[in-house]
């Protein structure tokens, strides 16, 4: 299987230092030692990257998108893997882990999903944004896999919902009545939403097979945002291990 990860954008999150080097060192590093990963495409302009003939750079294109087209065409085989490069604490085994897991799934889009709870008790106190629902409070994570087909195929549409992906009230109105309805009482306190009926709103929506798999460990979500989430990923390195398995 081979592998994109995504490192362009004016932020540069990728070139932020923790622990004396580039976060994007971690997630190169976890990916080569990964049992699974043939070859990594990383898109983006002027990144320190290892001498290794599994690592292809890839010039940026004008957006998140395009960048993640440009990775996905590179890539052979049936599924490609897709993460960010801000992801420190990422390991082998957690990449392992989660592809073993969501590759029998046979989804277009597979994403991990961790629950509060083991954030709480193998990551405290970092920043992350929780949805509720009915099975309780869960984040997502940066590393997807994804059908290659279906992202040449379905561009239009995912980029419609990654432009909308940070108003609520929008993918409300994406996903379709059933959800908006389900979401207006969510928001009085009332959460209805099982995720099951989120994967199969999503599907329809995106006009794809759409699993979220759950996971027990924050590694695939732990991403550094912002200074705040630096300071919480430089207090972490100092525990053995930064994130239990």
């Amino acid at each position: 299987m081979e592998a994109v990860v995504l490192a362009g954008g004016k932020e540069r999150r990728a070139l932020r230092e923790l622990g004396g080097k580039p976060l994007i060192s971690y997630v190169l590093e976890a990916l080569l030692a990964s049992r699974y990963i043939s070859k990594i495409y990383v898109v983006g302009d002027g990144l320190p990257l290892p001498e290794n003939e599994k690592v292809v750079s890839l010039p940026e294109g004008k957006n998140f998108i395009a960048n993640l087209i440009k990775g996905v065409e590179n890539c052979q085989g049936e599924y490609v893997l897709v993460s960010s490069a801000d992801l420190p604490f990422l390991t082998p085994s957690a990449v392992d882990k989660f592809i073993e897991k969501a590759t029998p799934l046979k989804a277009d889009f597979a994403y991990p999903t961790v629950s509060r709870e083991v954030f709480q008790q193998k990551a405290p106190g970092i920043d992350k944004t929780f949805v509720k629902l009915r099975e309780g409070r869960f984040a997502g994570g940066n590393v997807v896999l994804l059908s290659r087909d279906f992202v040449l195929r379905k561009r239009q549409i995912i980029e419609k919902a990654y432009g909308i992906r940070k108003s609520p009230l929008k993918i409300a109105f994406f996903l379709g009545l059933e959800f908006f309805l389900r979401f207006l009482l969510q928001q009085i306190g009332i959460p209805v939403l099982p995720l099951k009926q989120v994967e199969r709103l999503m599907s329809r929506a995106l006009k794809g097979n759409i699993r979220s798999v759950l996971v027990n460990y924050p590694h695939l979500s732990a991403d550094i945002d912002d200074e705040e989430d630096l300071r919480w990923a430089r207090g972490r390195l100092k525990h053995s291990p930064p994130i239990l398995e």
